[in-house]
């Protein structure tokens, strides 16, 4: 398969917008007029029930889909938005593919002409099919992640419950082998019960031409009740890493979601954090506003002041959170 490789892009331009939206937030104390990436849950069900995730514990019953009107609603603002890129990332509490029109909605997205709206589907992988795949080369999607989080399936069965390693392996041997030219990547969730197959893991999908994303596993802001079953070592036990952490803090007082992901949920909700399964915080909806409004409103901006001040525990969301705690935010 030949592929012009956007996930190194992404990480690389990525990583200069969280940096560069840091630092102007850092010293203007006003963050930039939009976001830089937008997850958008098209469809609220998922087929598998992961460790690491919550869903369990918050999932709605109902398999709910975005309405067409809706998802049109935020393409347009994004289609009319004077931006360089922004990335629309289809995921957020989800997976995509239980959504049946997935494709369709991509496809849509690049016929309107918009070539600075890059997309992107992170999915388990389980539900691809030879039509699925048809769909997919068919698109014109930039970027397909697909996260697996274990080299053995031993420990892939510890992960992700309900899903079939196998399987979710030929799937993703035979989109390599498709005639999907853009970029593919895996991801690695990292926890207690697969950090030792990390490297390895790494080498395996580098072999197949496939770079990886890797991740600390999270408490997804208080909602994983079990949560130090299944994390890693405290990494602000580390001499060094703390003071990395104290660098990255003095240099981005705020965390870095809240200056560039924006999140929405398959009704219009709009979440603050993509790990607040919870619902705990609502900032308005799409059908009644635009991202930008909400993006720039008051209680937007208050909350980011708040951070900013270090002042976490008046922000429910934020209070339990893990990666603050730990030092990651």
């Amino acid at each position: 398969m030949d592929s012009i490789n956007l996930s190194d892009y992404y990480k690389l331009l990525g990583n200069t917008i969280l940096l560069k939206r840091s630092l102007l937030y850092n010293i203007k104390k006003q963050n930039e007029p939009f976001p830089s990436e937008v997850q958008i849950q098209t469809t609220n069900s998922c087929n598998a029930s992961c460790q690491m995730c919550p869903r369990v514990n918050h999932q709605n019953k109902n398999h709910e889909i975005m309405s067409d009107a809706l998802f049109k609603k935020i393409v347009e603002e994004l289609k009319n938005e004077n931006l360089g890129h922004v990335f629309l990332e289809f995921m957020c509490q989800n997976e995509p593919l239980t959504d049946k029109d997935l494709f369709k909605k991509i496809r849509y997205i690049k016929e309107i002409g918009r070539t600075g709206i890059i997309t992107m589907v992170v999915t388990n992988g389980s539900l691809f099919t030879e039509e699925k795949i048809h769909e997919l080369e068919q698109s014109g999607l930039d970027i397909l992640n697909f996260s697996v989080d274990a080299l053995t399936e031993e420990t892939y069965k510890k992960i992700r419950n309900g899903l079939d390693f196998n399987i979710v392996l030929r799937n993703i041997d035979n989109v390599i082998q498709s005639n999907f030219n853009k970029s593919l990547l895996v991801s690695f969730v990292k926890q207690k019960s697969n950090i030792h197959e990390y490297k390895e893991f790494k080498k395996y999908w580098l072999k197949k031409g496939l770079p990886t994303l890797s991740f600390t596993i999270c408490n997804r802001s208080g909602d994983i009740t079990d949560f130090e079953k299944f994390s890693l070592p405290d990494p602000t036990s580390y001499i060094w890493y703390r003071w990395k952490s104290n660098l990255f803090k003095k240099m981005s007082k705020c965390c870095i979601s809240l200056l560039a992901e924006f999140n929405i949920l398959w009704n219009g909700d709009v979440i603050l954090c993509s790990n607040d399964f919870g619902k705990k915080m609502i900032l308005g909806n799409i059908k009644d506003s635009s991202i930008k409004d909400i993006w720039n409103g008051p209680q937007y901006q208050a909350i980011r002041n708040l951070h900013c001040k270090g002042e976490y525990q008046k922000i429910s969301v934020c209070r339990e959170c893990s990666l603050r705690a730990r030092g990651y935010v």
